[in-house]
């Protein structure tokens, strides 16, 4: 709870200094540019970025991590679609992962829904809040899966802080209910996540 107080705290710090600064570093001009004329503002991977796909613009996103001592991985494709516009956006995400005493395969697949609030990548604060639902499409008995539909809220926010840096800031919630151990114990599971990355641009 201390670490969200504290990134919280960070988040509104952040907001206030994007809605001041451009790129003179002054509020007087109001042609001025919001954002660094050289910097491509969604430039993070680790975290969720606060921007939909433009029109006709088709976004493919593939993620692998592995676990170091165990050798556990998972591997993730997400394929992101603007439905019309940047104001709303679709995407589907496919999972695969693998464990030492439990073999490899599918994951659950999420669904999600985007909705621009705030904001695009050429602006000073981008806010898109996202919905998802996740599938039990991967066995829960071999821990590659919940054993039941879940949902997700997440609130990305992206902020230009000075020309020369920005940061991307995530918050969210998953709750599923009925989900399944691998023993096929069953009970509700709510849990929270936290993340924030700071992109430092260069001349």
């Amino acid at each position: 709870m201390r670490l969200f107080l504290v990134g919280t705290v960070l988040m509104i710090f952040s907001l206030r200094a994007a809605c001041q600064i451009h790129d003179s570093g002054s509020v007087s001009d109001p042609s001025a540019p919001s954002h660094p004329p050289h910097a491509i503002q969604d430039n993070s991977f680790l975290v969720e970025e606060a921007y939909n796909q433009e029109a006709g613009v088709v976004q493919h996103i593939s993620q692998f991590t592995r676990y170091r001592g165990t050798g556990d991985w998972i591997f993730t494709f997400t394929q992101e679609w603007p439905a019309s516009g940047i104001r709303h956006q679709l995407s589907y995400t496919l999972a695969a992962a693998g464990a030492n005493d439990a073999g490899s395969g599918a994951g659950d697949v999420a669904l999600n829904y985007r909705y621009q609030l705030m904001g695009d990548d050429e602006a000073a604060v981008a806010i898109a809040p996202r919905l998802t639902v996740f599938l039990p499409t991967g066995s829960s008995r071999r821990g590659l899966g919940a054993g039941a539909a879940g949902y997700q809220v997440g609130l990305p926010v992206s902020t230009v802080l000075s020309t020369e840096w920005i940061a991307h800031w995530n918050a969210g919630a998953t709750w599923t209910p009925s989900a399944r151990n691998l023993i096929g114990q069953r009970a509700d599971t709510l849990g929270w996540n936290a993340g924030a990355s700071i992109i430092w641009i260069g001349s």
